[in-house]
């Protein structure tokens, strides 16, 4: 029986992750899954330092998802056009990007639009700017919000079908 359970590949929670350097690798990130992502930051630290002879202070943020290698695969797609090729030869090369924050610029300057200040673009320009990740931390956590939110849906109908709630 236990055996049977073992094969049945369930889903399990892995880290969605964003890899991310602003004083080493301003406007870089790097989006991926793994279990333990305190030891993939680590890997990929020292497989930047051996390849590229650079040494980097990656800062990470991670979520626990189910289905992360879904999850990955739509971030990958979203920002594909953003692809960084500058780390050839090091662990996960292929999953680094540029981080312009179009998105939350966008979202800002709607935002600053919609409360009528003026010259808001300007204002929200400096988020074009900042070296940090936002789109990909957005786009991260907007998956993984997606993802609860079901799971809760789901538990809940689950509940009112069997008359617990």
């Amino acid at each position: 029986m236990y055996k049977a359970l073992k094969n049945l590949k369930l889903p399990r929670y892995e880290s969605l992750y964003v890899l991310f350097s602003p004083e080493d690798l301003p406007w870089r990130a790097k989006i991926g899954i793994s279990q333990n992502h305190e030891i993939r930051k680590a890997d990929v630290e020292t497989s930047i330092r051996k390849n590229l002879d650079r040494r980097v202070k990656l800062r990470h943020y991670a979520l626990p998802v189910l289905f992360a290698r879904q999850n990955e695969r739509i971030a990958h797609f979203i920002f594909k056009p953003l692809s960084y090729k500058g780390m050839v030869g090091t662990n996960g090369h292929t999953e680094w990007m540029w981080t312009p924050n179009v998105l939350c610029f966008a979202i800002l300057s709607g935002f600053l639009w919609y409360k009528g200040v003026p010259d808001f673009h300007w204002k929200a320009f400096a988020l074009l700017i900042f070296p940090w990740p936002l789109d990909h931390f957005l786009i991260v956590t907007a998956l993984a919000v997606a993802q609860y939110a079901t799971l809760i849906a789901l538990v809940y109908a689950a509940l009112k079908w069997l008359g617990l709630y």
